[in-house]
């Protein structure tokens, strides 16, 4: 659900969201790029609901399962993904490096 009140302002919409397999959590397993960019055309849709077309269209909706070096790419280039939550692999600058510099 939208944040209301504190992250509402005119202008201003802010939603966090983070779907989660509670059972996967602290094991590092993520979801598919596909599963990411349909619960995020569930949000938009969402929001296009509750405001309109264009407000869901201008949210950026971040995944924010485990990404890593090794799946970063696929996250991003899934259209419906403006950018990725980095959890664990933020610990290791090696690892973080590769994330940012993913391209």
């Amino acid at each position: 659900m939208p944040c209301r009140g504190r992250g509402e302002s005119e202008g201003h919409l802010e939603f966090r969201h983070r779907a989660i397999n509670v059972g996967a959590i602290g094991t590092g397993r993520n979801a598919e790029p596909s599963d990411a960019g349909e619960v995020i055309q569930i949000i938009r849709s969402t929001l296009a609901d509750i405001y309109s077309q264009e407000v869901a269209q201008k949210v950026r909706v971040q995944y924010g399962g485990s990404v890593k070096p090794g799946n970063i790419r696929d996250f991003m280039a899934h259209p419906e993904v403006d950018g990725a939550l980095v959890g664990g692999a933020s610990l290791d600058p090696e690892e973080f490096a590769l994330i940012v510099k993913y391209r």
